[in-house]
Protein backbone atom coordinates (compact mmCIF):
# COMPACT_ATOMS: atom_id res chain seq x y z
CA UNK A 1 0.00 0.00 0.00
CA UNK A 2 3.02 2.27 0.27
CA UNK A 3 4.46 1.74 -2.67
CA UNK A 4 1.25 2.31 -4.65
CA UNK A 5 0.89 5.76 -2.12
CA UNK A 6 4.14 6.33 -3.09
CA UNK A 7 4.03 5.95 -6.89
CA UNK A 8 0.72 7.78 -7.62
CA UNK A 9 2.40 10.82 -5.16
CA UNK A 10 5.58 10.71 -7.59
CA UNK A 11 3.36 10.88 -11.03
CA UNK A 12 1.50 13.64 -9.39
CA UNK A 13 4.73 15.56 -8.92
CA UNK A 14 5.87 14.70 -12.69
CA UNK A 15 2.49 15.92 -14.29
CA UNK A 16 2.85 19.14 -11.87
CA UNK A 17 6.45 19.88 -12.84
CA UNK A 18 5.81 18.46 -16.64
CA UNK A 19 2.68 21.34 -16.71
CA UNK A 20 5.00 24.11 -14.95
CA UNK A 21 7.54 23.32 -18.11
CA UNK A 22 5.03 23.70 -20.64
CA UNK A 23 3.38 26.67 -19.19
CA UNK A 24 7.20 28.64 -19.61
CA UNK A 25 7.46 26.65 -23.18
CA UNK A 26 4.31 27.62 -24.50
CA UNK A 27 2.13 29.46 -22.53
CA UNK A 28 -0.48 29.17 -20.13
CA UNK A 29 -3.61 29.34 -22.63
CA UNK A 30 -2.20 26.51 -24.74
CA UNK A 31 -1.35 25.00 -21.94
CA UNK A 32 -4.78 25.05 -20.58
CA UNK A 33 -6.20 24.24 -23.91
CA UNK A 34 -4.26 20.89 -23.46
CA UNK A 35 -5.63 19.95 -19.56
CA UNK A 36 -9.36 20.90 -20.46
CA UNK A 37 -9.21 24.74 -20.01
CA UNK A 38 -8.28 27.51 -17.31
CA UNK A 39 -9.30 26.04 -13.99
CA UNK A 40 -8.07 22.14 -14.57
CA UNK A 41 -4.58 23.90 -15.44
CA UNK A 42 -4.63 25.34 -12.22
CA UNK A 43 -5.41 22.43 -10.20
CA UNK A 44 -3.10 20.38 -11.31
CA UNK A 45 0.07 22.77 -11.90
CA UNK A 46 -0.47 24.32 -8.45
CA UNK A 47 -3.09 22.47 -6.62
CA UNK A 48 -4.95 26.34 -6.71
CA UNK A 49 -2.14 27.85 -4.94
CA UNK A 50 -2.08 31.69 -7.32
CA UNK A 51 1.39 31.97 -5.04
CA UNK A 52 2.81 28.51 -6.89
CA UNK A 53 2.18 29.88 -10.07
CA UNK A 54 3.45 33.62 -9.03
CA UNK A 55 6.75 31.58 -7.95
CA UNK A 56 6.96 30.68 -11.80
CA UNK A 57 8.10 34.41 -12.38
CA UNK A 58 11.10 34.39 -9.56
CA UNK A 59 13.28 33.99 -12.71
CA UNK A 60 12.75 37.38 -14.34
CA UNK A 61 15.33 39.21 -15.41
CA UNK A 62 15.36 42.70 -14.50
CA UNK A 63 16.46 45.48 -17.09
CA UNK A 64 16.74 49.13 -15.54
CA UNK A 65 16.64 51.74 -18.04
CA UNK A 66 17.11 54.98 -18.11
CA UNK A 67 13.33 56.04 -18.25
CA UNK A 68 10.98 55.61 -15.28
CA UNK A 69 10.62 52.08 -16.05
CA UNK A 70 12.00 48.26 -15.23
CA UNK A 71 11.32 45.70 -17.38
CA UNK A 72 11.34 41.78 -16.16
CA UNK A 73 12.35 39.41 -18.92
CA UNK A 74 11.35 35.58 -18.81
CA UNK A 75 14.12 32.95 -20.04
CA UNK A 76 12.74 33.26 -23.64
CA UNK A 77 13.65 37.32 -23.27
CA UNK A 78 9.56 38.28 -23.22
CA UNK A 79 9.14 41.24 -20.93
CA UNK A 80 6.20 39.94 -18.48
CA UNK A 81 6.40 42.51 -16.17
CA UNK A 82 6.89 46.20 -15.66
CA UNK A 83 7.94 48.07 -12.84
CA UNK A 84 7.26 52.08 -12.86
CA UNK A 85 9.88 52.96 -10.26
CA UNK A 86 8.22 57.08 -10.26
CA UNK A 87 5.09 55.53 -9.09
CA UNK A 88 5.82 52.79 -7.14
CA UNK A 89 2.92 50.39 -10.06
CA UNK A 90 4.17 47.17 -10.91
CA UNK A 91 2.56 45.64 -14.16
CA UNK A 92 2.17 42.31 -14.32
CA UNK A 93 1.69 41.18 -18.40
CA UNK A 94 -1.96 40.27 -18.88
CA UNK A 95 -1.67 37.21 -20.73
CA UNK A 96 1.62 35.39 -18.61
CA UNK A 97 0.61 36.07 -15.42
CA UNK A 98 -2.96 38.51 -15.04
CA UNK A 99 -5.34 36.12 -17.19
CA UNK A 100 -4.31 33.11 -15.62
CA UNK A 101 -4.54 34.58 -12.09
CA UNK A 102 -8.07 35.89 -13.50
CA UNK A 103 -9.54 32.69 -15.77
CA UNK A 104 -7.83 29.54 -13.73
CA UNK A 105 -7.78 30.62 -10.18
CA UNK A 106 -10.75 33.31 -9.81
CA UNK A 107 -9.06 36.03 -8.49
CA UNK A 108 -10.91 39.56 -8.90
CA UNK A 109 -9.07 42.23 -9.72
CA UNK A 110 -8.36 43.20 -5.72
CA UNK A 111 -7.42 40.07 -4.72
CA UNK A 112 -4.71 39.89 -7.55
CA UNK A 113 -3.66 43.43 -6.95
CA UNK A 114 -3.17 41.94 -2.71
CA UNK A 115 -1.55 38.89 -3.53
CA UNK A 116 0.44 40.61 -6.30
CA UNK A 117 1.83 42.82 -3.68
CA UNK A 118 2.62 40.50 -1.25
CA UNK A 119 4.49 38.19 -3.70
CA UNK A 120 6.46 41.28 -5.38
CA UNK A 121 7.71 42.56 -2.01
CA UNK A 122 8.83 38.89 -1.32
CA UNK A 123 10.37 38.11 -4.53
CA UNK A 124 12.29 41.58 -5.46
CA UNK A 125 11.84 43.33 -2.10
CA UNK A 126 9.72 46.01 -3.54
CA UNK A 127 7.49 47.28 -0.79
CA UNK A 128 3.87 49.17 -0.73
CA UNK A 129 3.69 48.12 -4.72
CA UNK A 130 0.24 48.56 -6.32
CA UNK A 131 -0.51 46.16 -8.59
CA UNK A 132 -1.71 46.95 -12.40
CA UNK A 133 -1.74 44.79 -15.57
CA UNK A 134 -0.12 45.64 -18.89
CA UNK A 135 -0.23 44.33 -23.05
CA UNK A 136 2.64 42.60 -23.35
CA UNK A 137 2.42 43.04 -27.25
CA UNK A 138 3.07 46.73 -26.42
CA UNK A 139 6.87 45.96 -25.50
Amino acid sequence: MKQLIKKILKEETSIKHRLQSMIKTIGWEQTAQLVGGDEKLAEKAFDNDPMEFLDLFKGLTKHTSKTRFDVFKNEKNSSVALYNRFNNRFHFGYNEMWKPLEMGFYLNPTEIRKIGSKWVEETFGIENVRIDEFDESAF
